[in-house]
């Protein structure tokens, strides 16, 4: 297992993000849920430079609103971003710009376009062991021919009923709706060049090490998230790796159909040094275990992932909220290390219970 830093693809994956950052202080408004947002790891960091960077960027972007709600939808970190769309289905790795990765883009056929899209969008709730790219590859094939079932797979979605809307118009015309966001983020690029590119050589330093690790990159990447994430969720074989200096405190794994890669924020070491020093603290981290616990969204969730079910959508239907909530539940549990990555791949997490059963046996000692 080795990293490759991607520069030029990290650019334009954080140039695609960048209008995110005008929804990246949004309230939750589901009322289960309501309390969340003081547990965030953002809310948490104190980095005065970055949070006036985010309203630097709000202010830019405010008057682009109505264009950027086309294409990322108006909640915490949506799977159904356009970029996150496109980039499933047309990986950005070997792209120098922009102009090349849309023009590569807008080359295909208007039908080819469609298709690929709704597979996008039909592989977003499942986990990677759960791809079938064919199947989903026939089954986009199937509702581009009836329009009737193609429209009950997009209301099913778990998203905004006005963005279910947009992703409707990206299917019915998606080079015109292409274009319009590739000319959206052509007008934010300046954006980006002025807050972001001046950390790019941070970047680059960063990248050495993973790409030059002093240890094994297994125990490297470990000891970079302060032992929180286990290796194993890593594949085998050389890992793309993209930094943010956007979302500088992110970290996700992303699929694409040409594999997996890494997203790593510019700054996420500080933000796993600060979930550890947390956990530090046993008796406020039972304390927050037994409020996260106490409300009963979600302990109906945890229960779910003790049963096996981790796909956010699915929660989200059998729960009946939205997959927002679902996922701002499921970053709790994992920031409070109620559940864990996986260690068997047919699911995404598994419940921690040596954890839980550590904090039961503490907060009896302490009632001794």
């Amino acid at each position: 297992m080795k990293f490759k830093y991607h520069a030029v693809e990290s650019q334009l994956f954080d140039i695609m993000q960048t209008p995110r950052l005008l929804f990246s202080e949004k309230d939750m408004n589901e009322d289960d849920a309501s309390d969340f947002k003081d547990t965030t790891l953002l809310n948490q960091i104190e980095d005065p430079t970055y949070k006036q960077t985010i309203k630097e960027a709000q202010t830019y972007l405010q008057p682009y609103q109505q264009t950027i709600s086309k294409f990322y939808a108006d909640e915490f970190m949506s799977a159904y971003d356009l970029f996150l769309i496109l980039a499933y289905v047309y990986p950005l790795i070997g792209h120098t710009s922009l102009k090349s990765y849309f023009e590569s883009i807008l080359a295909q056929d208007t039908h080819t376009l469609k298709q690929h899209l709704i597979t996008s969008i039909l592989a977003t709730e499942k986990t990677s062991e759960d791809i079938d790219d064919q199947a989903l590859r026939t089954q986009a094939i199937s509702l581009l021919k009836h329009h009737e079932d193609l429209m009950n797979m997009i209301k099913d979605i778990s998203t905004d009923e006005q963005y279910k809307w947009q992703l409707l118009l990206l299917i019915e015309n998606p080079k015109q709706q292409i274009q319009t966001f590739y000319g959206l983020l052509n007008d934010i690029k300046p954006l980006y060049d002025s807050l972001f590119k001046p950390l790019e050589a941070d970047a680059k330093a960063l990248a050495k090490s993973f790409e030059n690790p002093t240890t094994t990159p297994q125990s490297f990447f470990e000891s970079m998230t302060n032992n929180l994430v286990s290796a194993d969720i890593l594949p085998a074989t050389d890992i793309p790796l993209f930094i943010s200096l956007v979302f500088p405190y992110a970290f996700m794994q992303k699929e694409d159909l040409s594999g997996r890669f890494l997203m790593w924020g510019l700054n996420m070491q500080e933000g796993f040094k600060l979930i550890a020093k947390q956990k530090e603290n046993q008796a406020q981290e039972r304390i927050q275990v037994f409020k996260l616990l106490s409300d009963k969204t979600r302990y109906e969730v945890l229960k779910l992932i003790a049963s096996g079910i981790t796909s956010t959508k699915t929660i989200a239907d059998k729960l009946d909220v939205s997959s927002a909530t679902i996922s701002y539940h499921i970053n709790a549990f994992f920031t409070s290390n109620i559940i864990r990555f996986a260690k068997e791949k047919k699911v995404k997490y598994e419940v921690n219970f040596d954890r839980l059963d550590a904090l039961w046996d503490t907060f009896k000692q302490d009632l001794k």
